[in-house]
């Protein structure tokens, strides 16, 4: 748990729910401080009755340091790993099966906004990150998963459904020039963070970020899966930065703005990809708010009711 100044303004509560860990912290959104935090392990394997208990106990937890330190939590903004749509549903169900939670309950007499996760960062990166002043952007979140999410006129696009999030989860079929034999997969199979820990060792012994470094350190058979995840990333990024034409491309997430051979790799590989009769070549930059990003823009969303 690490702490901040106080500031004299009220605060809201961001949580951040994602395929590893729930974060949360008391955040104030005139400035985007994170004032205090905590995480814990998400467990999704366990069902979203023990996800939305463990929440529901990590936010007793900061509330109660908020109270004891005497200032008010106007209300919470959760972000969380699925589609949510404008009536602020979860309305999907790729990390566990929502049907019987309510997360307006979370907290007695205190108003919850859900938000999906891409969409906080996104809102995080525009108010205070390397979005600002920006009115045209595209937001792509590489973590555990991979997910997108346009900034129009200033603001996350969230699509008709709230569904304007889906990059690299869609099949693809592709068939081997040697054999003949086709393959279905996905490029969040291969691309994403648990992506890279599969291809690496199917039984994931080894962390994105372990892989990221044995590449970096010249690990052959690492760079090569490191090096084709980055390539592919890139390329799907740069074929949706040509039909979208963002003025600014901003990389989040612990694979988006991990600096070395990764990031260099996918930003080779969204240029490359880019139309060569695009008037201006697009700025690209990683992700200004780092793990703060979905807990701030969280807790932002709550404050602009953005779904």
């Amino acid at each position: 748990m690490s702490d901040a100044a106080e500031p004299a303004s009220p605060i809201a509560l961001g949580i951040d729910i994602g395929g590893t860990k729930i974060a949360a912290g008391l955040v104030n959104i005139s400035t985007g401080e994170v004032l205090v935090r905590d995480q814990i392990p998400t467990g999704p394997e366990r069902g979203a009755g023990h996800i939305f208990e463990d929440t529901k106990s990590l936010s007793a937890r900061l509330i109660a340091i908020a109270s004891a330190r005497g200032l008010g939590v106007c209300g919470i903004g959760l972000g969380i790993c699925e589609i949510v749509d404008h009536q602020g549903q979860i309305t999907s169900h790729a990390l566990a099966d929502w049907s019987a939670i309510n997360f307006h309950d979370l907290i007695d007499n205190i108003p919850v906004n859900l938000v999906s996760d891409v969409r906080a960062g996104a809102l995080a990166e525009l108010r205070f990150g390397a979005a600002q002043g920006v009115s045209h952007a595209l937001y792509v979140s590489i973590g555990s998963g991979i997910s997108p999410c346009l900034i129009l006129d200033g603001k996350p696009y969230p699509g008709a459904n709230g569904a304007a999030l889906v990059l690299a989860t869609a099949p693809t079929q592709s068939t081997c020039q040697n054999c003949g034999e086709t393959h279905s997969t996905s490029l969040e199979a291969i691309a994403s963070g648990h992506g890279i820990e599969r291809t690496y060792d199917p039984q994931r012994r080894h962390s994105a970020r372990a892989i990221l470094a044995l590449a970096q350190e010249g690990d052959l058979r690492a760079r090569t899966i490191v090096d084709t995840a980055a390539q592919l990333a890139g390329q799907a990024i740069g074929v949706l930065s040509n039909c979208t034409d963002p003025e600014l491309i901003v990389l989040g997430g612990g694979l988006g703005s991990a600096r070395g051979l990764y990031l260099t790799t996918l930003t080779e590989a969204v240029s490359r990809a880019r139309w060569s009769g695009m008037t201006d070549q697009v700025r690209i930059e990683p992700a200004a708010m780092g793990a703060e990003a979905g807990i701030v823009g969280a807790a932002t969303a709550f404050h602009e009711a953005l779904h």
